[in-house]
């Protein structure tokens, strides 16, 4: 093995065991799918079902216009932690499994990019980045719909800058992550756009200047990546007439509301803060350095520098557009803000005059970020997390009397109870249900999509109430 491979592997294996330690506690404190993650489970165990989703997960945009019924836009995520969760008879510790080998895949595929990219400096560029904004949370183990925008968002900005390196084998990637970003969050789409656009006129321009480094095949294979990726939600908007695009229609028309800013202080506070710093770092401090430097590598930097100003440029215009009522998706897309930082450090070391290949991350630095992180987590475990483990008895027995009901395997049972989403027992119950092949409906907002195949389970209906 070449020592640029010994780099790539070391890097690969502190991520995967950091995961692994992340995975190991959660299972052990006794996981139960409670609010979000209960949903997600139901979704998840329907998509190789009839009744498959053709949508993400409910958004809050609700919050901001009454009566909206709108979903993040895609099932992506829900069909990529399907198999292993199946695989695993739909059990809590299996969607925690399923969770981590979706995340370890994730890490694993810009660890890989980077290193093809940029070889040593590109995996420890991508490599401290990812610790920084992946991989201290417990969440990351977890179905969440933010963990995957944080994943997509972070492979995107990999993908693009493969692009703009003249990688010709990158295209597929660009479009998968793009998908998962867009699909696993709404606030996603005007960042991902402006990615979009400059990286395709910086494609464009550098294919007529050098010429196009890509085949028929290459860009055939990104537009079946593209196909696979959308099917499910262009089938959600063809087969029904009121779908999530007429929800999202809805909406946009109801006018803009940054009330959800007010209750996100903190965050849009942080989002300012970071894209100021942001600014500054790329603009002033790294393409200054740069541009006095000449080589491959500080070619590549330069067009990764690039990558961050669109990448800025997007957060600009979604706060513009949008309001700051997006500033919520906008702290999920932290790879936009922590990846100029760690650049600029790596380009602080040329002016300390260490060529590229002697750029790296010190080992106690790595160490801080791994295990100061790791033993807050692991000693201050989530409360919510511990209040939704005590009730794993619960949800068992309640789960062996429905069971034990006559008739429930013949019609459909309605898990009531009241803030579903939020409730740590409910959507335990509904999805342990699910798992042993239980009709499960739940509570319906004020006016449920009820074309929609997954949110069928929202339609009210006669049957047992728990």
């Amino acid at each position: 093995m070449t020592d640029t491979k010994i780099v790539l592997w070391r890097w690969v294996g502190l991520q995967c065991s950091v995961l692994v330690a992340l995975a190991g506690v959660v299972i052990a404190r006794g996981f139960i799918p409670f609010g979000d993650f209960g949903l997600a489970a139901l979704a998840i165990g329907d998509v190789f079902s009839v009744r498959t989703p053709t949508t993400g997960m409910p958004s809050t945009a609700w919050w901001t216009v009454p009566g909206s019924d709108l979903r993040h836009p895609g099932p992506l995520h829900f069909q990529l932690l399907a198999p292993v969760y199946l695989a695993t008879g739909r059990s809590p510790w299996g969607l925690v499994f399923s969770s981590a080998i979706f995340a370890a895949a994730m890490l694993i595929a810009m660890l890989v990019l980077a290193w093809r990219i940029a070889g040593p400096l590109g995996v420890r560029l991508v490599g401290f980045s990812s610790m920084i904004w992946l991989l201290p949370s417990m969440t990351m183990v977890a179905p969440w719909n933010p963990v995957a925008t944080v994943l997509g968002t972070g492979l995107a900005l990999v993908s693009a800058w493969g692009v703009l390196t003249r990688q010709q084998w990158v295209w597929p990637w660009l479009v998968f992550a793009f998908s998962l970003t867009i699909q696993s969050h709404l606030g996603a789409p005007i960042v991902m756009a402006v990615i979009a656009a400059y990286v395709l006129f910086a494609a464009i321009r550098d294919a007529r200047k050098h010429g196009n480094p890509w085949t028929f095949t290459e860009i055939l294979v990104a537009m079946l990546v593209g196909l696979v990726c959308w099917a499910a939600p262009l089938w959600g908007v063809i087969s029904a007439p009121r779908n999530n695009l007429t929800e999202l229609m809805a909406w946009v028309s109801a006018g803009r509301d940054n009330s959800g800013a007010s209750n996100n202080i903190g965050i849009v506070a942080y989002v300012l803060l970071a894209l100021v710093f942001a600014i500054v770092v790329v603009v002033v401090l790294t393409r200054k350095t740069l541009y006095s430097y000449e080589g491959k590598t500080a070619v590549s930097l330069r067009r990764l520098t690039d990558l961050y100003l669109a990448a800025i440029a997007g957060v600009i215009v979604t706060l513009v557009v949008a309001g700051f009522g997006t500033a919520q998706f906008l702290f999920y897309a932290t790879p936009i803000f922590i990846f100029p930082f760690v650049t600029a450090g790596f380009v602080g070391s040329f002016r300390r005059g260490r060529s590229a290949s002697e750029a790296r991350v010190p080992r106690w630095l790595v160490a801080l970020v791994v295990i100061g992180p790791m033993s807050f987590w692991m000693y201050f475990y989530p409360e919510s997390w511990l209040a939704a483990a005590r009730y794993s008895d619960h949800v068992q027995l309640s789960t062996e009397k429905v069971l034990e009901l006559e008739g429930t395997r013949d019609r459909p049972v309605v898990v009531s109870y009241p803030g579903y989403r939020w409730n740590p027992v409910a959507p335990a119950i509904a999805a342990e249900l699910a798992a042993n092949g239980i009709d499960v409906r739940i509570p319906n907002r004020e006016e449920p999509i009820r074309s929609d195949p997954l949110w069928w389970r929202e339609t009210p209906v006669e049957g047992p109430h728990l």
